[in-house]
């Protein structure tokens, strides 16, 4: 169950800092910082933002859940704590990834290879409200913690590497269904499009947006997301190719040792773009990459992000995944970006099994625990998914049988051929580009989005829009009729969400719409509530926990004689037939 987010006033107040310490509720420090590979932690951006949704302190308990979430050695978590004093009166844990990656076909039939390559430097970008006299401590893993006077933030960012090297982009929408406050937060951002390219990229991020939404399970729920773009104008068009050049190591902008790259039409051409994309990054001629650093403290013009894909106007197939999405805008490129989110977002494994050397292990049986979509349990009743398989199909399943369109325990995922499963044979995204996404990969988005964990809100979203309550959750004093409503929000793809109002416990049957009017005639205290569930397929009952389902409850102090009469559904002009 869910309660209303708590708004930073509050926050500072149960922290015994009050409200004004903090200047205005919506003032940020928004920290660009880089995080090397023993942990060290340098700031390398600052600015004042303002927040339309104020990211909520977070609870040891949360900080401990985004651990057990990303460290992992492909990733990290930037702890973030805000004290005066002695006492911390604001916690974060800020996801980074340690690598970059790119997926792309190798043979007709179209199985995926995967290529990572190591950051020097991750980049993360911090979120923490400015209070006079806080003390900032950002610290990755073992390292040493970084210190920050709040005080002095401003006058020492001048200083930081990036300060005054930032181009200005503008901001617009392309789609605002709800407050950032209860939505996923998507910020679109080009390179390479120069400023006589705007309409370019306007017309790109549109359409990549609309490509990206036309399948399950995004297209569903893309009412519970907010898109936005921020153009940023380059000095040239494109990107980076660098040469092919045989004995090139490492990861060398001047070369490129793939032998991809020989067919490269654009070879050993370079563009001086706002945020560096070039291809063949640590010698894999397809992975696109972009400064990440540069991307974040640009989208302090949209500080309420919570995902960020970048589109490089170049048409040559690439790009890349981890904690922004890269992609060319080749044909393919919306596919690319379907499959990365797949991991960025909904934390889900890739299916196929070319071999990954070192890429780092999972067991669901020993630890740490695998994806959603993949599992090494073989046994019907230890897997993961079985609710979705038939009794009728037998786990482990076999391949090229009557089985191939069913959801059972595939051999062969996560790199591995041997000893690791997945739920479908071959249709799904997360194993070749152009499927859909299996039940299980759609399942885990769905989950994801009401779980958190990716941004504001940090608990997910919530079915009761937080602040659409009346009147407000808590004690109410009637003499007369009183009308209870709540804002129930519902994925555009269907069904929608069931209401159940009930008092006392007891569920008032047919009281199923967003409002229920309560006329007393009697005295005594009644306890109200509304519960509301997604009604999705794509999640299973038995999988979906209390992830989908909020309430709201009011106790209500009765004053007066007689009964009690219900009615629901109704629009504030239907009243007076019930008022007199």
């Amino acid at each position: 169950m869910r309660s209303a987010l708590v708004l930073l006033s509050a926050l500072l107040a149960v922290a015994g800092i009050p409200a004004g310490a903090a200047g205005p509720a919506t003032e940020w420090h928004y920290i660009v910082v880089e995080v090397d590979s023993s942990g060290r932690t340098e700031p390398v951006y600052q600015t004042r933002v303002r927040l339309a949704a104020p990211r909520a302190s977070l609870s040891p308990e949360q900080v401990a859940l985004a651990h057990e979430r990303n460290d992992l050695p492909n990733k990290g978590v930037l702890d973030v704590e805000l004290s005066v004093g002695s006492e911390v009166v604001f916690r974060d844990a800020v996801p980074f990834e340690r690598f970059v990656h790119v997926e792309f076909p190798v043979d007709k039939e179209g199985r995926l290879v995967r290529a990572d390559a190591a950051l020097s430097r991750a980049a993360a970008a911090v979120r923490v409200p400015a209070v006079a006299g806080a003390v900032l401590s950002l610290r990755a893993g073992a390292a040493s913690p970084l210190e920050l006077d709040l005080d002095r933030l401003d006058e020492l960012a001048a200083g930081f590497r990036l300060a005054g090297a930032v181009p200005q982009g503008i901001a617009s929408r392309l789609s605002s269904t709800g407050s950032p406050a209860n939505r996923v937060d998507l910020l679109i951002m080009g390179d390479g499009y120069t400023s006589a390219q705007q309409s370019t990229f306007t017309n790109d991020a549109a359409n990549t947006a609309a490509a990206f939404f036309s399948i399950t399970p995004y297209s569903q729920y893309q009412n519970y997301v907010n898109v936005l773009t921020l153009f940023t104008a380059s000095s040239q068009s494109g990107a980076d190719h660098p040469p092919y050049l045989a004995q090139c190591s490492g990861d060398n902008p001047a070369c490129c040792s793939d032998p991809e790259a020989q067919g490269d039409p654009l070879a050993g051409t370079y563009r001086a773009t706002a945020f560096d994309a070039r291809y063949c990054a640590a010698m894999v001629h397809r992975l696109l990459v972009v400064d990440a650093s540069k991307v974040l403290a640009a989208a302090a013009a949209v500080p309420d992000w919570d995902k960020i894909f970048v589109l490089v106007n170049d048409s040559v197939y690439g790009g890349s995944g981890g904690l922004i999405s890269v992609t060319s805008m080749n044909a393919s490129s919306v596919d690319v970006i379907r499959h990365e989110y797949g991991h960025s977002f909904s934390h889900l494994a890739d299916e196929y099994e070319s071999p990954f050397p070192g890429y780092p292990a999972c067991s669901d049986i020993f630890g740490p625990p695998c994806e959603p979509n993949v599992t090494d349990q073989t046994s019907f009743a230890a897997v993961k998914w079985k609710s979705w398989i038939l009794p009728t199909t037998p786990v482990p399943t076999p391949e090229g049988s009557s089985y191939a369109g069913a959801l059972g325990l595939f051999e062969g995922a996560r790199y591995l051929s041997t000893g690791m499963y997945r739920p479908r044979e071959s249709q799904c995204l997360m194993r070749a580009l152009g499927l859909p996404f299996c039940s299980i990969c759609a399942q885990a988005y769905v989950k994801t989005l009401y779980d958190g964990g990716w941004g504001v809100p940090a608990n997910g979203i919530d079915p009761i829009e937080p602040g659409s309550e009346s009147p407000p959750p808590g004690t109410v004093q009637v003499t007369g009729s009183q009308l209870f409503s709540v804002g129930v929000l519902s994925p555009a793809g269907g069904p929608p969400a069931t209401v159940a109002w009930s008092v006392n416990g007891a569920v008032r049957a047919g009281q199923t719409g967003s409002s229920f009017l309560l006329q007393p005639q009697g005295t005594g205290t009644f306890i109200v509530t509304v519960t509301v569930t997604d009604a999705t397929s794509l999640v299973n009952p038995a999988m979906a926990g209390t992830s989908l389902t909020s309430s709201r409850q009011w106790t209500v102090m009765v004053n007066g004689t007689g009964s009690l009469l219900f009615a629901d559904g109704f629009e504030s002009g239907d009243l007076s037939r019930w008022l007199h």
